[in-house]
């Protein structure tokens, strides 16, 4: 190393110290590595670190590991031995990275067939996987967790804090049965319609109460029932037995009553129907009398239908309506007859023809021409205007 610094004119000088000065802190470390698993987890980690380092570069004559003391190098660091690192051949290496993806996939998939389900997880799975976003955090789990049971189970004062069992959601079904596996305060819920009980332990379970979505599997299937003429609820396919068909008569004779139970229900019906449309009728027949005595002039009698309604003080419309005065009707206030009040229309002369008659009788071939006249001509006069009027053609 020290040639390779010089060729690239690095200069290199040692430093003398004094003595006096030296002082050793291997036991002071180890004692602090001890003391705190986080200390011994940073030593770790930087033990492995400078080792892969090392085992990364390409100048095998200066960077080779069997030449180093690592073993030395740990108990510089604290640690009570070197931790163990396996290492993968480069061969090896390079052929999983130039392996198609698909190729790995389906290798992945053979070594971890659970790898390959999809799992559902939600948002309070996330929070319980949740860890402390600290630097290297998987590495401190994996590195420092042996001796963290370890020590928990060296110590009995923290004993009551270990957990001892965790039940997942998969594995509270296989012990329902199992009450005395069962932690104290745990709550069974039966006949929810599902074939197992429901089982509270946690505020987690708890809560799935309030969700109806989680709750589907626990309530088992509905099934579909229709209520008949009687209100009875039964399954909509009923279907009978042969030995209940034939218990109740031979099939001739079954359809036979269905027969005669059906013309009398529907005979019963037809008289209520036949006597519905004859009130009607008489109904319908009172409201056009009445309508045609009020068109006359005359007062409605009390055979005649009346209408009635909340705030008419028992009045009837009808009545109020038939005293109103008709033009030219027996109730008018004028005091004048009918011929007086009736303008009357001016009689036509007997030699005078009709406009419109004469466009009509122009029209039709075949007829002769016709004059009406209101009186018979006595004088020669009349006959000679009778005459110029047949002639006006």
């Amino acid at each position: 190393m020290l040639k390779r610094l010089e060729s690239k004119k690095i200069p290199i000088k040692r430093v003398n110290v004094r003595e006096n000065k030296k002082q050793a802190i291997d036991e002071s470390v180890q004692n602090m590595v001890f003391k705190d698993p986080s200390l011994k987890y940073l030593a770790s980690k930087a033990f492995i670190s400078y080792v892969k380092s090392i085992h990364l570069q390409r100048d095998k004559e200066v960077f080779n590991l069997k030449n180093l003391d690592l073993e030395a190098y740990a108990a510089c660091l604290g640690l009570p031995g070197a931790p163990i690192i396996n290492f993968e051949k480069g061969e090896d290496v390079k052929k999983l990275k130039n392996m198609p993806r698909a190729v790995l996939l389906d290798l992945e998939s053979e070594l971890d067939p659970e790898k390959t389900k999809r799992k559902v997880r939600t948002k309070t799975d996330k929070m319980f996987e949740r860890t402390n976003q600290d630097v290297l955090t998987d590495h401190y789990t994996k590195l420092i967790g042996d001796d963290t049971n370890k020590a928990a189970e060296d110590d009995s004062d923290d004993d009551f804090l270990a957990v001892k069992r965790v039940i997942e959601g998969d594995d509270l079904d296989a012990v329902a049965d199992d009450k005395a596996a069962l932690p104290s305060g745990t709550k069974i819920i039966q006949g929810l319609g599902g074939e197992e009980p429901f089982i509270v332990d946690s505020k987690r379970r708890e809560k799935m109460l309030k969700s109806k979505k989680k709750m589907l599997k626990f309530k088992g299937k509905g099934d579909h029932i229709v209520f008949d003429e009687e209100g009875v609820a039964h399954h909509p396919y009923r279907i009978q037995g042969e030995e209940d068909f034939k218990r109740d008569g031979s099939a001739e004779a079954q359809r036979r009553k269905f027969v005669e139970d059906e013309a009398a229900r529907v005979k019963e019906a037809d008289a209520g129907d036949k006597a519905l449309v004859k009130e009607k009728r008489r109904e319908k027949k009172e409201k056009r009398k009445a309508r045609e005595a009020m068109e006359n002039g005359f007062a409605p009698t009390a055979a005649m239908p009346r209408l009635e309604s909340p705030n008419d003080n028992g009045e009837d419309p009808l009545a109020l309506l038939a005293s109103l005065p008709v033009a030219g009707g027996a109730h008018s206030d004028a005091g004048v007859s009918e011929d007086e009040e009736r303008p009357k229309k001016k009689a036509k002369k007997w030699f005078e023809d009709d406009s419109a008659d004469k466009k009509k009788t122009k029209g039709k071939k075949g007829r002769g021409k016709v004059i009406e006249i209101t009186e018979e001509p006595d004088t020669l006069e009349d006959y000679e205007a009778l005459a110029a009027g047949l002639l006006d053609d």
